[in-house]
């Protein structure tokens, strides 16, 4: 009798051989972002969907027009993507691309401060945006990321919009929120910088640790500030369309088209395993594209 009593109470706690096998198979297939804390500073074993940018450590895209992406002036710019993180910086010292026109301006991802400095327990990190002005200043903000706002492994969107010749106006949105506007205390005007556009990453910064999806460069300002916006998941082109990238050839490409039709390519760097003659390439793919904007 007691042997069955035990065999009873085992299929009552635990179902039958084969349902214990059902439930561990189920368990394995439980979505990755249920395992993934913040701060593991490791890569998300979640693979990437296809037509995504995926970048490796030191990998970035960049479009060498370096005219076309911030000569703005008061008409102004639009400037937003999908992003999607398996983790955050671990510091506020390590920094992730997101957009960067180096001296003009940049949405960077970042970590949290020092426990000293933390104004909040519960933030993780930031997005950090700021545009510079002509005559040596600069303005910008942040969102601060945490449980409330933001988690990892799925996707949110950001645009950030600059006008004017002096001062600066500003609106920032995430998540389909607005993030409030503001203004430059600077006199000078929206800075143009003979950069190129970086996108996931760039030289001396680490690269973003989850995939970048559908970037849109708009002339003028699309979405109306201190309101909510529902911005599409897949964006079309227009007439104030200067730049859109829909990641259409896939994670690793060489190159990623410009869908607007005014053929701002991006090209991929360090996006695969690294060769030794890569840094040649690099120098004489700019070397190209100079001389041929010439």
């Amino acid at each position: 009798m007691g042997g069955w009593v035990a065999l009873i109470l085992f299929v009552v706690l635990f179902g039958l051989p084969g349902t214990v096998a059902s439930l561990m198979s189920v368990q394995a297939r439980v979505p990755q972002q249920a395992q993934i804390a913040f701060h593991s500073n490791q890569a998300s074993v979640l693979e990437p969907p296809e037509g995504v940018l995926v970048l490796r450590e030191g990998g970035y895209a960049l479009a060498e027009y370096a005219d076309v992406f911030d000569g703005f002036g008061k008409e102004g710019c639009t400037v937003e993507l999908w992003f999607y993180l398996t983790d955050v910086p671990s510091d506020w010292k390590e920094i992730w691309v997101l957009i960067d026109k180096p001296h003009s301006y940049f949405i960077h991802i970042t970590g949290r401060e020092p426990v000293e400095f933390r104004l909040d327990p519960q933030v993780v990190g930031y997005i950090k945006y700021m545009v510079y002005c002509n005559n040596g200043g600069a303005a910008g903000s942040r969102v601060w990321l945490s449980p409330e706002n933001f988690s990892l492994n799925r996707w949110f969107h950001f645009a950030y919009q600059i006008r004017g010749t002096g001062p600066i106006q500003r609106a920032a949105f995430f998540d389909g929120k607005s993030m409030g506007t503001g203004s430059s205390d600077s006199a000078g005007g929206f800075l143009a910088s003979s950069d190129p556009l970086f996108i996931g990453g760039r030289e001396g910064h680490k690269s973003i640790k989850g995939w970048i999806d559908e970037i849109r460069i708009s002339r003028g300002w699309r979405y109306t500030p201190m309101q909510p916006i529902n911005p599409p998941r897949e964006f079309d082109t227009d007439q104030h369309t200067l730049a859109l990238w829909h990641f259409d050839e896939g994670p690793w490409a060489p190159h990623y088209a410009d869908a607007s039709g005014d053929g701002y390519t991006l090209f991929s760097v360090g996006l695969t395993p690294v060769e030794a003659e890569q840094a040649g390439k690099l120098a004489a793919m700019w070397g190209r594209l100079k001389t041929n904007r010439n």
